[in-house]
């Protein structure tokens, strides 16, 4: 895709109705999390790319097809800045505290991590 006629700008993920293209990178997207329900492991997809191309769009649309159509919890991670492997972790728990808090399993999983964990600081 040519930048210039791009409709992706950095950090703002086009809305899902605007989104076309992709089939393929969406299909072995959900493969990839299917694969994951199906056989209760956890599969990490990375998408990289060059700046504007519309990684953050695509993430977006296959983490809400994934919540809707999977049950899963799909969480969208920026890595870009990370240099430790303790950052990666730091942004990936604080990304996943942020959007589960709602879910109903929740308080399960913070009581559990309450029990093992004496102190925890995420929000800095």
């Amino acid at each position: 895709m040519v930048k210039e006629y791009s409709p992706f700008t950095p950090g703002v993920p086009v809305p899902i109705e605007f989104f076309v293209g992709r089939s393929h990178e969406i299909q072995t997207m959900m493969s990839a999390i299917r694969k994951s329900v199906g056989q209760n492991t956890i599969e990490r997809l990375f998408v990289t790319g060059e700046r504007g191309v519309g990684k953050s769009s695509i993430c977006r649309f296959v983490d809400l097809a994934a919540e809707k159509d999977l049950g899963v919890l799909a969480i969208h991670v920026f890595l870009g800045g990370v240099n430790t492997l303790e950052e990666m972790v730091h942004r990936v728990f604080e990304r996943l505290v942020r959007e589960s808090a709602t879910q109903p399993w929740f308080g399960r999983i913070k009581d559990f991590l309450g029990n093992h964990i004496k102190r925890m600081d995420i929000f800095g």
